[in-house]
């Protein structure tokens, strides 16, 4: 099972247009606030999880254990030292804080040897060192294997009800399908409105 952050799956160009109404109205004009990340404590809780050596950094075998830093491996290790500081971390998180983007639209493609997989429960959980500021978020793919994944209907502004949304921050990817493993793989994705491909995912099965 693969996760592809850059969608070969393109959305048509009304899709990206909707997405950007979304992201623009409702982190900016919306009255959505983001998240409310302690971007500081919540990297100290990612070593603190994943740091098996006692480095006080990741390498790539304990980023494995966070999907969502690992796909992104060399985007988080900004000096290019082969390991992921707390520091990085924190950048990191400072980036989706600072977006000013409270809720965003987020597909998510699910495929099996490339072949669209349609009827798939998609689940997005929050890490838990996101600290409890997000929202699990779910979805179920069409006919051509695309998941428009949201908060819970109850959890969305007003404004919003029915507008599939979620918040920015990194989450674990779990697929239900009968085609899928059974205790299959879980992968992770960077919901980032502002890196290019932050607003989809791919899934391989």
């Amino acid at each position: 099972m693969r996760v592809n952050l850059n969608s070969r799956a393109q959305p048509g160009v009304g899709q990206v247009v909707a997405a950007g109404v979304l992201l623009l109205s409702v982190g900016c004009g919306g009255g959505v606030a983001p998240p409310a990340l302690n971007p500081a404590d919540a990297a100290a809780q990612a070593i603190t999880e994943y740091d098996s050596d006692g480095s006080g950094s990741l390498n790539e075998e304990e980023a494995a254990k966070c999907p969502a830093i690992a796909e992104l491996f060399a985007e988080y290790d900004a000096d290019g030292n082969d390991e992921v500081s707390p520091e990085e971390i924190q950048g990191r998180i400072e980036q989706l804080k600072n977006s000013g983007v409270g809720l965003t639209s987020f597909a998510c493609y699910v495929t099996k040897g490339g072949r669209a997989l349609s009827n798939a429960t998609v689940r997005m959980s929050p890490e838990p060192f996101m600290g409890g500021a997000l929202q699990a978020a779910s979805g179920v793919t069409d006919a051509s294997g695309r998941a428009e994944m949201s908060i819970p209907p109850e959890a969305l502004p007003k404004d919003w009800a029915g507008i599939p949304a979620v918040a920015p921050g990194i989450y674990r990817i779990e697929v239900e399908h009968p085609e899928a493993a059974a205790g299959g793989a879980v992968f992770g994705v960077e919901v980032n409105p502002i890196r290019r491909g932050g607003d989809q995912a791919s899934v391989d099965l």
